[in-house]
C-alpha cells in the first residue's frame, strides 16, 4: 500500500524525471504506441517505489528472508564454474531488485562476491549500505578502486564473482564500446569486459524476474567461457542483447528514468572506441 502511494505521487503529482522516461521509451519502442508507451511510465512508476521500499527492507531482513522470496532457476551454471575454480565476471543491468538478486546470489554461492557501486553523497548512508549489504556476503568496491581490489581478490581467491551494470552510460571521454541496443549504436562501459579478458574470467548474464510483489526469480545465462575466443566488443554485445531481451519481456522493470541514451555515435565517438555492426536483419 504504501508503495502504491508513493508511486502515485511520482506519477501524478510530481511527476518524477517524466520527460526522461518519455524521452527513453520513445527512443526504445518507436514501435509503439502513445498510449503503450504510457502504461509503461505508470508500471515503470510501481517498479521503482517497490524496488526502493525493498531495498530499505534489506536493512532488516534475514537470511531466510531473503531465500524464501529469491530462487534461482539454474544454479548449476554457477555451480559448475566454483568447481572448476573459475573466476566470474557478472553483467547485470537496473532491471527489477538487482540488488536483491546480488544478495541472494551471496547466499547461495560460497565463493566471494563483490558488486561495483558509486559512493553515496552522503558518508552515514553510504556506510550504512555498505554494512548492510555486507551482512549478506557482498563486498561493495567504489568504482575507482576496481582495478587495485580486482587484483587483490586475483592474488587471494582461485574462484571469485563481480558484478559489473554494465549498461550505465559511460563518460563522454571514456573510450568505451558501441554495440546494438534497442535498435542503434548504445556506448557502454568497458569495464565488464575489460576485467574478463584480464582475468580470463568466465563471463555470464543475470536477471531478475518478478513472480509478484516482492518475489523473484533469478535466471543465470552463458555468455561465454573462454574471452580469448571473443572478438573486441563481443562480450559487451552478447550481454546487451540478452538485457535488450528481459527488458523487452518486462520493459516496467528497466530504470527508465536514468538518460540512457545521452551520447551519440556520431558525436562522441572517439578514435579508441570500438564499434560493433549492427546485426544484418536480411540473415534472420
Amino acid at each position: 500500500m504504501l508503495s502504491d502511494v508513493i508511486a502515485w505521487i511520482l506519477r501524478s503529482v510530481v511527476k518524477y524525471r517524466r520527460a526522461v522516461i518519455d524521452g527513453n521509451l520513445e527512443i526504445a519502442f518507436p514501435e509503439k504506441s502513445v498510449e503503450e508507451r504510457r502504461k509503461i511510465r505508470s508500471d515503470f512508476y510501481t517498479n521503482f517505489t517497490d524496488v526502493a521500499l525493498e531495498q530499505t527492507w534489506l536493512f532488516t531482513a534475514t537470511n531466510e528472508q531473503i531465500l524464501a522470496r529469491n530462487r534461482f532457476l539454474n544454479p548449476e551454471i554457477i555451480d559448475d564454474l566454483i568447481k572448476d575454480g573459475r573466476r566470474v565476471m557478472i553483467a547485470a543491468g537496473h532491471h527489477n531488485n538487482y540488488e536483491m538478486g546480488a544478495a541472494t546470489l551471496a547466499l547461495q554461492f560460497p565463493i566471494p562476491i563483490s558488486v561495483i557501486y558509486a559512493r553515496l553523497a552522503n558518508p552515514y548512508f553510504d556506510e550504512r549500505v555498505r554494512e548492510t549489504r555486507g551482512k549478506f556476503g557482498v563486498t561493495l568496491w567504489p568504482r575507482g578502486e576496481i582495478r587495485q581490489r580486482m587484483f587483490e581478490w586475483s592474488g587471494k581467491y582461485d574462484s571469485f564473482a563481480v558484478g559489473f551494470a554494465f549498461e550505465q552510460s559511460p563518460h563522454a571521454t571514456n573510450r568505451k564500446y558501441w554495440v546494438p541496443f534497442f535498435g542503434q549504436h548504445s556506448a557502454m562501459t568497458r569495464g565488464l569486459e575489460g576485467y574478463s579478458r584480464r582475468l580470463n574470467a568466465a563471463v555470464v548474464f543475470i536477471y531478475t524476474t518478478r513472480v509478484k510483489r516482492g518475489y523473484y526469480d533469478i535466471t543465470i545465462e552463458r555468455i561465454t567461457y573462454d574471452t580469448n575466443i571473443e572478438t573486441d566488443g563481443s562480450i559487451t554485445a552478447k550481454a546487451s542483447a540478452l538485457l535488450e531481451k528481459a527488458i523487452r519481456e518486462d520493459p516496467a522493470g528497466w530504470l527508465w528514468s536514468h538518460r540512457r541514451w545521452k551520447l551519440d555515435i556520431e558525436k562522441n565517438r572517439l578514435k579508441t572506441d570500438t564499434v560493433v555492426d549492427m546485426p544484418d536483419e536480411s540473415a534472420v
